[in-house]
């Protein structure tokens, strides 16, 4: 899915609320969620955990944004998830 087609589907997700175009939308973007776990693995947490509180914070994050406000999603996104991995800390 192309960047563009993925912004405009964040534009159909907040009118909707469909589930499953939250769940192409989180799969869409896991890649993100998993880098930023990669980033902090050699920290004494198994990689697996801090896999799954990114991931958590990237279906929180794709809840949240709201495409009206003129921001990336990578943007927001990143900060969230960024967030939640230092608060597992």
């Amino acid at each position: 899915m192309s960047a563009d087609r993925i912004d405009q589907r964040f534009f159909e997700f907040a009118e909707t609320g469909d589930v499953e175009l939250r769940n192409e939308l989180v799969v869409a973007n896991q890649g993100l969620a998993l880098a930023f776990a990669r980033r902090y693995r050699d920290r004494g947490v198994p990689l697996d955990d801090l896999e799954q509180v990114a991931l958590e914070a990237l279906v929180r994050s794709v809840d949240r944004f709201d495409p009206h406000l003129g921001l990336r999603f990578s943007t927001f996104a990143a900060r969230t998830i960024e967030g939640q991995l230092k608060q597992y800390f």
